[in-house]
């Protein structure tokens, strides 16, 4: 009785507070008239419009846009009461708001949502006085993170002396749950086994092969996926017919059926090679070492043989010359640049296996409880392409080409709740194989940080 009335009091004192139930973060939707207008927050770039950008509560927040030709235009970002912070009544209110008001979680960002109308810049005074308004905003801004950060390390303190609390809390009600195991353990062996009930030599044998539990006690960070796409090539190159529809298509996929924390996307003449050097230098910035990345490439692919080198083909690209392309070392580089747990890249162009260089190794796959715990923890940098050093098809299955018919296929067929990189490639070979005149390959990219991980989609 004495362990179940602790157990109680810590549960409650656990849960009545808004940073708990609500999170710590908003998803904040920017867009602008006209879109790729870059979004800074308080002086930093964090993407380009239009973005989903997760912002935390806590503090002030400044919003600037800023399009070359355009003027600047800059916003705060407004917050409201968050009202789960009333379920702090019905416990220990100080306890409650205290932790709320420490997180930031007292209040939520509203509106989620920001449409910028971007004006274009001219030399008339008003103008000139405005954008003078508007830096002196951005210098106010900048001095006021100084005094953020020295706030925030104060905070940091009192949050140091809030965890401790809260682990031994932890720590009193996992021993409360640990008697009443053993008290039920023991109430259990006294009692009869009836005659119909099934036993087992050495216990359970269904115990242990729940592969779900292979992600506990490890850190999933987030998930970030970038989509490039091209059809309106221009001349010397051909358009093509399938390519942004492959590339919404998985976009749409992941979307509703697998855990993806942002999406950017590049279609046609987004796709330049400006823009894709962007976004790749964008997650190089802002990945973190837990965290997944998901990059997808459907458009046009050369080779020169005699360089020996693999390129993407930009939509901005219009003739033969390498000096418009994205080179496979440039790929290369960048995903060693990419500190993430996992990066995976699928590339549906003609010449994209140039891609693999040289022998590496993975871990085998097998449907295991320490398989699963095995791929999560070491890192990986992989690439599924739609053929060798050889040109891929365009055209295929209802609107896609043979390779993104298959893998969209596979995906969506998926039931598991973890389904790592190596099963979807097995789900599309061969059908991609038995269907057209290529061969897709899956490997390691080398020298670029993989240690025979897998990158794994976790279903919603």
């Amino acid at each position: 009785m004495k362990y179940n009335s602790v157990l109680l009091l810590l549960a409650f004192l656990l849960t009545n507070c808004a940073s708990i139930f609500t999170g710590l973060e908003d998803e904040i939707k920017f867009t602008s008239s006209p879109d790729n207008a870059a979004v800074y927050i308080n002086g930093e770039l964090v993407n380009t419009t239009p973005c989903n950008v997760t912002v935390r509560r806590k503090g002030e927040k400044i919003a600037m846009m800023k399009l070359e030709g355009y003027n600047d235009e800059v916003f705060e970002l407004t917050k409201k009461f968050n009202v789960v912070t009333l379920l702090n009544l019905f416990g220990p209110p100080i306890t409650g708001f205290g932790i709320d008001i420490i997180t930031g979680a007292i209040k939520v960002q509203d509106p989620t949502f920001y449409n910028i109308n971007l004006s274009q810049t001219n030399n008339n005074t008003s103008n000139n006085q405005e954008s003078i308004k508007k830096k002196s905003i951005i210098s106010q801004v900048v001095e006021t993170r100084a005094e953020t950060k020295l706030a925030e390390a104060e905070a940091k303190k009192t949050r140091a002396e809030t965890a401790r609390i809260l682990a031994d809390a932890e720590k009193a009600r996992a021993e409360a749950a640990l008697a009443e195991a053993e008290k039920a353990k023991k109430d259990a062996s006294s009692e009869a086994v009836p005659e119909d009930q099934p036993q087992y030599r050495g216990g359970d044998p269904l115990k242990g092969l729940n592969v779900g539990n292979a992600t506990e006690n490890l850190v999933i960070g987030k998930y970030y996926a970038l989509l490039i796409g091209i059809d309106n090539y221009q001349g010397e190159w051909a358009p093509l017919k399938n390519a942004v529809n492959d590339a919404k298509a998985i976009e749409t996929l992941l979307h509703s059926k697998y855990r993806f924390d942002q999406f950017n996307t590049l279609y046609d003449s987004k796709a330049t090679r400006t823009a894709i050097i962007k976004q790749l230098e964008w997650l190089v910035e802002i990945v973190q070492e837990d965290d997944n990345v998901f990059i997808y490439y459907s458009g046009h692919g050369e080779f020169k043989e005699k360089l020996n080198k693999g390129y993407w083909v930009p939509f901005d690209a219009s003739s033969k010359s390498v000096a418009e392309y994205v080179s496979n070392n440039d790929i290369q580089a960048f995903l060693q640049g990419i500190k993430s747990k996992h990066t995976l890249l699928v590339s549906d162009a003609c010449f994209s296996g140039d891609i693999f260089r040289g022998t590496t190794i993975s871990v085998p796959f097998e449907s295991s409880e320490k398989y699963y715990r095995k791929v999560h923890n070491l890192a990986s940098r992989k690439a599924i392409t739609s053929g060798g050093i050889e040109p891929v098809m365009d055209g295929g299955k209802e609107g896609h080409s043979v390779f993104a018919y298959y893998l969209i296929k596979s995906l969506s067929n998926n039931n598991e709740t973890y389904f790592d990189a190596s099963q979807l490639y097995n789900n599309l070979k061969i059908p991609v194989v038995n269907n057209s005149d290529q061969t897709p390959k899956f490997n390691p990219i080398k020298n670029t940080g993989d240690e025979g991980g897998q990158f794994v989609f976790i279903r919603k």
